[in-house]
């Protein structure tokens, strides 16, 4: 689906680039944090709507494979509770703004945010 984001997740999560990461200064990383959150912002408005969403078919699989009939998973830009054939997905929102969580109680589960101090 979204081939550019998936390799950069691959080089992200490498050992190599997080100790690369981790090497420099506090102000280095804040610094290329904010040019990244700006890509990807750009990208992100010129993709296509569904190429920014999970693939239908492993949501059913990931479903019957773990025997489950709820699941929470991080964000896609579009948080939201999703009716599924066989359970129900909880997708949090992106966390540039705010934090996200999924609340569940007696009444049931809620999508909630609050707001992230800068």
């Amino acid at each position: 689906r979204d081939t550019e984001y998936q390799a950069f997740r691959k080089t992200t999560r490498s050992a190599a680039w997080q100790n690369e990461l981790l090497a420099r200064s506090l102000d280095e990383r804040r610094a290329l944090a904010r040019e990244l959150r700006n890509r990807s912002r750009e990208a992100n408005s010129n993709k296509a709507e569904d190429i920014m969403d999970v693939t239908p078919s492993e949501v059913e699989r990931a479903f019957l494979d773990h025997e489950v009939q709820c699941m929470v998973h991080g964000h896609t830009h579009r948080p939201a509770r999703h009716e599924h054939a066989a359970g129900v997905r909880w997708v949090l929102g992106d966390w540039d703004q705010k934090g996200w969580y999924v609340k569940a109680d007696p009444e049931g589960c809620s999508l909630h945010s609050f707001d992230i101090k800068q």
